[in-house]
């Protein structure tokens, strides 16, 4: 019982992550698919809200809500979905990284250096340091 709380805790946290990156972004977009052009009305990059504390919000969103679901079910192929999502989403985003800085130059390399990826850290003011 306890496990599942934890679980649902985490999931939980997961979507409230997913929510406020939507949020932030709203109806902007930085992704775009293979099979469409970047949304040519926002060309710019956002610092705001989970943006600030890590580059990939809704990546840490989907690695929480998959690791809430698999510790709250116990569910032997949540875990198996968990690990392989652990590997290949990390791999896909530094593939669309790739295709930020092209996109931006400079301004991503910044935003790079002074904002991690995917695990937040205690440090104030980082994306402050971008400009």
């Amino acid at each position: 019982m306890a496990w599942a709380l934890v679980g649902y805790g985490v999931a939980a946290a997961g979507v409230a992550l997913a929510v406020w990156a939507w949020s932030v972004l709203g109806s902007r977009r930085l992704v775009s698919s293979a099979h469409e052009p970047p949304n040519p009305v926002s060309p710019r990059l956002v610092f705001g809200g989970p943006y600030r504390l890590v580059r990939h919000p809704f990546l840490l969103a989907a690695l929480l809500g998959l690791g809430g679901a698999a510790i709250a079910t116990r569910w032997p192929w949540l875990w198996v979905g968990w690990a392989t999502a652990v590997v290949v989403l990390p791999w896909l985003t530094v593939r669309e990284e790739r295709r930020l800085v092209a996109r931006f130059g400079e301004a991503y390399r910044r935003y790079q250096r002074a904002v991690p990826m995917l695990v937040p850290r205690p440090r104030r003011g980082a994306v402050s340091k971008c400009w």
